[in-house]
């Protein structure tokens, strides 16, 4: 039987496509690495209030939590929050509503800029006189 050399080159062509197609999906090539993780708690790392382990597709990363929401310890009256930044930290915000009381009937309890501010109550008050 004669084959034409064009047909050679035809049928020569498909073995190599084949053969190179197999090669990669049969572990003819280099294998294909070991995933770093399988759930996020194999993760390196710690998580936080701001920032939690990932595991995605096989790969250890980092979920940060939105800027801007509050975390961590509040401390009530402090004229403060606690918040994240968006980039896994935790920053210490002004919150002018988190006025202390300082439990003196006579004193308007406000925080101006993050400082707590009691302002002495005015008149036709208890405390302001007539």
């Amino acid at each position: 039987m004669t084959v034409s050399p064009r047909r050679l080159a035809a049928s020569s062509l498909a073995s190599l496509l084949v053969l190179s197609l197999s090669a990669g999906c049969s572990g003819g090539g280099s294998p294909a690495p070991a995933p770093e993780c399988t759930v996020p708690s194999t993760c390196p790392g710690a998580d936080g209030p701001c920032q939690q382990r990932s595991c995605l597709g096989g790969a250890c990363g980092l979920a940060f939590t939105d800027a801007g929401t509050a975390a961590g310890t509040q401390e009530a009256g402090d004229c403060r929050e606690q918040r994240c930044d968006g980039a896994g930290h935790l920053v210490n915000a002004v919150d002018d509503a988190d006025a202390p009381a300082d439990g003196n009937a006579c004193t308007l309890d406000a925080c101006s800029a993050g400082a707590p501010v009691h302002t002495a109550a005015g008149p036709g008050t208890p405390c302001g006189g007539a």
